[in-house]
């Protein structure tokens, strides 16, 4: 069973950062306090996932995805939320009574991301997906719009919010799934329909591009040898989030950023992930079992993945 916890932070996540009234209830005009107040946290969060800066120049750009600098000064909140998630998704798989078969979930992407998880083999961060492939409008603002279509196979951990939060799910009409980072990913070129080639991106232009990814199953990296030898990664972290704070306002403004600059963010970031590495293998230590409960359960349904291979290989090649 979910704790309250891992499921307020799987509501902020979403963006649901209306003030909880009672166990069951929320204000419509009032917001959380703070840090779980932000709202769209996660556009930020996200970006610390990702190397280099080009992720957050092309969505200031875009001008829909507002960043907020706040969240980097409230780092340690960050790593506790994705902690949260993680071990959501891992305790809701080893849970999962009656495990599902083959999942197609569809997302628009940018094209600097999608480049980036073709480049990595692998999902970078926690990826928004849907169960039905009826993007809103809004969804589709993202420079050089990619389509993808995602075959989630069994085993995989992730989050139904639908399942997760009942009749108190906020965005219902989006039918989101939520995947971890981490999760191995094929692509093979697709074809755009009549209707989404009609998409207009945030410049005004078709989507370049349709994928079919194949999500396979999550094997988190080793951290890298400098953060094994390091006993103060996170005091490190939180030492220099001020600063990393500041470099963000800086390019939401527009300012260059010096070499100098560009490499210390970036470093910051890197040291965020190596530390959400070393806490998602100690979450899955922590979740006993939960490498066998995965295998057994890809066991059971492994005479359906035969049965359905066939479909899905005639679905790559249309």
């Amino acid at each position: 069973m979910l704790t309250k916890r891992e499921i307020e932070s799987i509501r902020f996540y979403q963006g649901d950062v209306r003030k909880r009234i009672e166990h069951a209830s929320f204000s419509e005009s009032e917001k959380e306090a703070g840090f779980f107040g932000i709202p769209s946290a996660y556009k930020t969060m996200n970006c610390l996932m990702f190397d280099g800066i080009e992720n957050e120049r092309e969505r200031i750009d875009e001008g829909t995805a507002s960043l907020n600098p706040q969240v980097f000064l409230e780092v340690e909140k960050v790593i506790d939320v994705f902690c949260d998630i993680y071990r959501a998704m891992c305790k809701r798989i080893a849970l999962e009574v009656n495990p599902k078969g083959i999942q197609k979930l569809y997302r628009t992407d940018r094209g600097i991301s999608v480049r980036e998880m073709r480049k990595q083999g692998k999902t970078i961060s926690f990826t928004s997906t849907s169960k039905e492939n009826h993007p809103k409008e809004y969804f589709r603002k993202k420079r050089e719009l990619t389509l993808l279509e995602i075959i989630l196979l069994p085993g995989i951990p992730y989050l139904d919010f639908e399942d997760v939060f009942g009749s108190n799910y906020r965005f219902a009409d989006q039918k989101e799934v939520l995947l971890p980072p981490f999760v191995h990913a094929s692509f093979y070129e697709g074809t755009l329909t009549k209707e989404e080639k009609e998409y207009r991106d945030a410049d005004g232009l078709a989507p370049q591009c349709k994928y079919i990814v194949v999500l396979e199953g999550v094997v988190l990296p080793e951290p890298g040898e400098a953060i094994q030898e390091s006993k103060d990664e996170l005091s490190e972290l939180i030492g220099n989030k001020e600063q990393m704070a500041d470099l963000l306002k800086k390019m939401i403004r527009k300012e260059t950023l010096t070499d100098q600059e560009t490499k210390e963010y970036c470093s910051w970031k890197k040291l965020f992930r190596e530390i959400i590495i070393k806490e998602f293998q100690a979450i899955q230590k922590e979740c006993k079992g939960i490498e066998d409960c995965i295998q057994y359960k890809r066991a059971q349904i492994q005479l359906q993945i035969d049965n359905e291979s066939e479909v899905f290989q005639n679905d790559i090649i249309s």
